[in-house]
């Protein structure tokens, strides 16, 4: 599972759908992690058990299969058995107070990569400067984070690789080919690069990128 010389701190995800698992994952190894992606809380607890040496941090959904552990309980057992960090993300609005452990980040889909790269680094190493833009969620809950790109070029190399093709007029089918993703995935990516550019659209986007490099 982990070639040898690969210093890249170890991720667990646990997602039951396959493209919002393919979505973290890309995010995650784009920001230098390596990712290890599961369907369930209990193929996570036997990676967890076999993996040597260990993960450095757990993101989780909260829903799974009804009769099985959820993202909560997940949560709980791994900060207990294994000590390590974990981020929680979700559909939900919110989290079930009652249920979130006590200093586990809550994220809110849809998930912007700044956001969830900020929040496994601080889970594996303690607070981290925040990115420019902080957006508390509608709720105000003191666990519920939502960060956002600021308008300034804060692009990782994977949404740079997608920019720099869609700048040569491929489509969105060309650009999940050619870097072996999802047509979801990059339209996902394109989402956030046009947010953090201040456009709304492909041509404005060209235009910016061109601008950028010219200057």
């Amino acid at each position: 599972m982990r070639q040898a010389g690969d210093n890249r701190p170890l991720v667990l995800v646990v997602e039951s759908e396959v493209l919002a698992r393919l979505e973290l994952t890309d995010m995650l190894e784009a920001a230098g992690f390596q990712p290890v992606a599961v369907a369930s809380a209990e193929e996570a607890l036997q990676v967890l058990n076999a993996v040597v040496p260990g993960f450095a941090a757990l993101v989780t959904d909260v829903q799974f299969t009804p009769e099985g552990l959820d993202g909560y309980a997940l949560a709980r057992q791994v900060r207990e058995q294994w000590g390590i960090g974990v981020v929680i993300v979700s559909g939900q609005g919110a989290p079930d107070q009652s249920k979130l452990p006590l200093g586990v980040p809550f994220l809110a889909k849809p998930i912007h990569d700044a956001t969830l790269v900020h929040l496994v680094r601080s889970v594996i190493h303690g607070p981290a400067p925040a990115p420019e833009r902080y957006r508390p969620a509608a709720s105000t809950m003191a666990s519920e984070t939502t960060l956002e790109m600021s308008g300034s070029w804060r692009l990782t190399p994977r949404q740079q690789e997608v920019l720099a093709l869609m700048m040569q007029g491929k489509s969105n089918r060309d650009i999940a080919q050619e870097l072996g993703l999802s047509e979801h995935t990059v339209k996902v990516h394109l989402a956030v690069i046009f947010r953090a550019l201040g456009v709304s659209n492909r041509v404005e986007a060209t235009l910016v990128g061109l601008r950028h490099l010219k200057g």
